[in-house]
């Protein structure tokens, strides 16, 4: 099955077991990419879009198409729920700034890989990188996921605001909404495997940066002081290893010497190891304690 059918036969198949128009609808992704969901038009407007193209196989049968229907409508119901009390609060806070002000936050991703992206959003450029911050208005984030509303240019046109607004806001909203979560490679590598793993030398010197939801926490080394606290500790400067747009390795210069080691390490990771989608850099970066600024290896 193509699928461009496969598609087509989920919406028919969830129009009918709905009884509402569903739209197929084309959605930008991080750094260029686009997926396919089923956007259900029931009234409300809020209307998530439901992706489903980790359900696909080109040998799927019918039965398999009909057990996909009942999943989605299962996810319908369970965020229709959610939106129907949200639903008219949140469409009124949408159209008054004041009222979504402390709910504005950032996110860092890749400024080359969404250059279209770009000329439709506010962003900000993170001095001495290659990367962005692109802002969006939190609306709920949980263990389980966040709720999310990118801001466009049309938005700030709405609002009469200006990008250097939205930064003053989101860099005071950011870090107490999406809380830092620090630990250290050894921790998570225990967690996975136990405590009888052998180390290199060094690792206990690596920390993993991200946030409590541990979603688009790689924005986390730019929270204001963090950087500067963890270099203090160490000693000197800081070498950062962009794993993903929700998390960074940070460890001591000193434990990292090797530079051109270090850029095919990061390049060869985000070929074979990241989703595409999620790439957030090919460079290291080094935080330089003396002048307090990042900068590309």
């Amino acid at each position: 099955m193509r699928y461009e059918e496969y598609l087509e036969k989920l919406k028919n198949a969830v129009e009918k077991k709905l009884g509402c128009p569903i739209e197929i609808k084309k959605i930008k992704k991080n750094n260029g990419y686009t997926y396919r969901g089923l956007m259900v038009h029931d009234g409300a407007s809020i209307k998530p879009v439901i992706a489903v193209q980790e359900y696909y196989h080109a040998d799927m049968d019918e039965k398999e198409i009909m057990h996909i229907v009942c999943e989605i409508v299962k996810i319908y119901e369970h965020y229709n729920v959610a939106y129907d009390e949200k639903d008219a609060s949140c469409k009124y806070e949408f159209e008054h700034f004041e009222e979504i002000r402390d709910r504005i936050v950032y996110k860092l991703v890749s400024k080359e890989r969404n250059l279209d992206l770009l000329k439709e959003v506010p962003y900000t450029d993170l001095a001495g990188t290659d990367l962005v911050k692109l802002y969006y208005i939190l609306w709920e984030a949980t263990p389980d996921g966040t709720r999310m509303t990118l801001l466009k240019n049309i938005h700030l046109q709405i609002w009469n605001v200006c990008v250097d607004q939205l930064y003053e806001l989101a860099e005071e909203n950011t870090p107490r909404l999406l809380e830092p979560n620090i630990v250290t490679m050894r921790q998570i590598v225990e967690c996975m495997y136990g405590k009888n793993v052998r180390y290199r030398e060094g690792v206990d010197d690596m920390l993993i940066l991200t946030n409590i939801f541990r979603i688009n926490g790689a924005g986390v080394i730019c929270y204001d002081g963090l950087l500067k606290i963890i270099a203090d500790m160490a000693g000197g400067n800081l070498i950062i290893i962009p794993c993903s747009i929700h998390e960074t390795i940070v460890m001591s210069e000193k434990t990292w010497l090797d530079e051109q080691v270090l850029q095919e390490m990061v390049y060869s990771v985000n070929r074979e190891e990241v989703p595409a989608d999620e790439i957030l850099s090919d460079h290291p970066f080094r935080y330089e304690k003396e002048m307090n600024r990042l900068c590309m290896i």
